[in-house]
């Protein structure tokens, strides 16, 4: 408690099932002559993980990650449970300024400030993978 691993590991614990669920998802559209195409042409199975089964459930794994992203940049609960005050998080600050202190202004800035980083970030991964798509030639 009161340690950064304690927030990641709270973090990882309540995110988790999120990023699971996404890629059991894209797993189980995965169609399976696909991967006996793969057997019956000699691949092992970690071939077959790796050239087959992995590039197809990319999509479900970009989106599980920004779906996790999402909702642990938004989390202020959780790190003011497992660390208190002890480590400064921008969510727990805006909660602090706009639930404790009733400074709405400074609070609202946090939050903006906290809204366009997330922004921002979502939309520097969703480029990468659009290119990253193209040059894998993926649906």
């Amino acid at each position: 408690m009161n340690t950064e691993w304690g927030v990641i590991l709270g973090l990882t614990h309540h995110c988790l099932a999120y990023l699971i669920l996404s890629l059991h998802s894209a797993l189980e559209a995965i169609d399976p002559s696909y991967l006996r195409a793969a057997s019956v042409l000699g691949a092992t199975p970690a071939q077959t993980f790796r050239r087959v089964t992995l590039p197809l459930s990319l999509p479900g794994v970009f989106s599980g990650c920004l779906l996790v992203f999402a909702i642990a940049s938004s989390a202020f609960m959780i790190p003011l449970l497992f660390s208190g005050r002890a480590i400064p998080v921008l969510t727990v600050y805006a909660y602090e300024l706009n639930a404790t202190l009733l400074n709405w202004p400074l609070g609202a800035a946090a939050g903006i400030v906290l809204l366009i980083l997330s922004g921002l970030s979502i939309f520097v991964f969703s480029s990468y993978v659009a290119r990253l798509r193209t040059r894998l030639a993926m649906p």
